[in-house]
C-alpha cells in the first residue's frame, strides 16, 4: 500500500517520540502504524475522488458495513468496495480486530473521521474549516493509540493527540490551495483561512512543547516537517 513519504516518516518516527516518554516501540508495531496511516490515506483518496455528496455518503456507509462484516444491504450484495479500497478495509480490520471482531470504539472513530472529513469538504466558513481540521485528527489519533495500546500511557496519549492536531494543521497549511484548486474543498483558500490555520498551529505548538519531556529535541525533530513536500 503506497503511503506519502512524509506520512510514512511520521509513522516510522513514532518510536523516537515514544522514547522521549521512556516507552519502547518495536519495529513490528512501527510497521503497523505506518500501515494504518496508509489505510487512512487510501480511504481518504478514494472518498475525495467522488464529487457527489450522496455518493460519498454511500461509500463511507459501505466501508463501515464492511468493517462490521455486513455484506448485504436490503438483501443486495454491496459491490462498491474493491481493489485498493477493499485491501485497505481488510488491513484496518486486521490491525484493530479483537477476538475476530472490530470493536465498537473503532467503528465509532471511523464514522467520526468520515463526518469531520465531510465537513472539511463542504463548509465555506473558514472558522468551521479550521475546527474540522483539528477535530479530524482526533479519531485518527485514537485509532493509532488503540493499535499501540500495549505500549502507550496517558501522558504520551495526551502528547500524541496534540501532535496529531499539529500534523493535520501543517498538512493543511501545505495543501489547502491545492485542495481548493482540485475542487476537494469548498472554502476559499485565501489569507483569512491561512491566518486561522497558522494561529491554531501556533497555539497547539505551544501546548505541545509544554507536554513534551524534551522540547528542544522535539523542535529539532519537527522542523523538517514544516518544509512543504516536493510536488
Amino acid at each position: 500500500m503506497w503511503v506519502r513519504p512524509e506520512y510514512e516518516r511520521l509513522g516510522r518516527d513514532f518510536p523516537v517520540l515514544a522514547a522521549h516518554f521512556g516507552i519502547a516501540v518495536d519495529a513490528a508495531l512501527a510497521g503497523e502504524l505506518v500501515e494504518l496511516i496508509g489505510v487512512f490515506e487510501a480511504v481518504d483518496r478514494h472518498v475525495d475522488s467522488i464529487n457527489d455528496a450522496a455518493a460519498r455518503a454511500g461509500l463511507t456507509a459501505s466501508i463501515v458495513r464492511a468493517l462490521r462484516e455486513e455484506a448485504t444491504l436490503d438483501g443486495a450484495i454491496d459491490h462498491t468496495i474493491d481493489g485498493e479500497l477493499a485491501a485497505s478495509v481488510a488491513a484496518l480490520r486486521r490491525l484493530t480486530a479483537r477476538g475476530g471482531d472490530v470493536p465498537a470504539d473503532v467503528i465509532d472513530n471511523v464514522e467520526r473521521f468520515f463526518a469531520r472529513s465531510e465537513t472539511l469538504r463542504t463548509t465555506t466558513c473558514a472558522r468551521t474549516f479550521v475546527q474540522a481540521v483539528v477535530d479530524e485528527a482526533a479519531p485518527a489519533c485514537e485509532l493509532a493509540l488503540l493499535v499501540a495500546a500495549r505500549v502507550t500511557d496517558a501522558e504520551f496519549a495526551r502528547f500524541f493527540a496534540v501532535l496529531s492536531e499539529v500534523a493535520n494543521l501543517v498538512d493543511k497549511l501545505h495543501d489547502v490551495r491545492g485542495d481548493r484548486r482540485r475542487g476537494e474543498i469548498a472554502v476559499r483558500a485565501g489569507t483569512r483561512l491561512h491566518a486561522r490555520l497558522a494561529a491554531a498551529f501556533l497555539v497547539r505548538c505551544a501546548l505541545l512543547l509544554r507536554l513534551a519531556p524534551r522540547p528542544l529535541s522535539l523542535i529539532v525533530w519537527g522542523a523538517r516537517y514544516l518544509v512543504p513536500p516536493s510536488p
